[in-house]
């Protein structure tokens, strides 16, 4: 059976938040963070549901600026800017009992259609060495290593990296 994908609930923002905690422990985001982020851009973040409630998740939002253009270890992801050219994905997180069933994926290219139809030119992410190989498989090149940041996350965080995909076009930075 496959685990259906939507927008989320803002009533299930608790168990979003439970599951964030579990998986990203130290680097996980409160519920009051996920509350800010689901009301600012609430598309922005999409749950996959089993009967008990969420198994993964995946946050974004619009930004004027290219990744690259800015602080990484400070502004990544940007503060949610409607209209803006670039989606920053995010805090894709999966259950461990379910991984392994396309979950990640299936996120992750929900997100895709979702960019190219508010008619964003790139979408940009912080990849980690474990997730690198899906983000790949969807199109995502390594547009830069940060070895630095998450010095103080490595165990959950090995060998970061800015990930983009370039939805259509010329380049939107320039």
């Amino acid at each position: 059976m496959q685990i259906p994908i939507g927008r989320a609930r803002l009533g299930e923002l608790a168990a979003v938040a439970k599951l964030e905690r579990r998986v990203w422990k130290r680097m996980a985001a409160s519920e009051e963070r996920l509350r800010r982020r689901f009301r600012r851009f609430p598309q922005g973040l999409l749950v996959a549901r089993a009967a008990d409630g969420p198994v993964g998740f995946c946050a974004a939002v619009l930004n004027g600026r290219d990744a690259r253009d800015t602080d990484v270890d400070e502004d990544f992801p940007a503060v949610h800017v409607p209209g803006g050219r670039f989606y920053n994905l995010f805090a894709l997180t999966v259950d461990p009992v379910f991984r392994r069933r396309g979950i990640a994926s299936r996120l992750v290219r929900r997100h895709l259609r979702q960019a190219r139809r508010l008619g964003c030119g790139k979408v940009q992410l912080i990849a980690n060495a474990y997730s690198r190989p899906l983000f790949e498989q969807s199109g995502f090149e390594v547009a830069e290593p940060l070895p630095g940041l998450f010095a103080d996350f490595r165990d959950l965080m090995p060998e970061a990296a800015l990930m983009e995909l370039v939805l259509s076009g010329p380049d939107p930075r320039s």
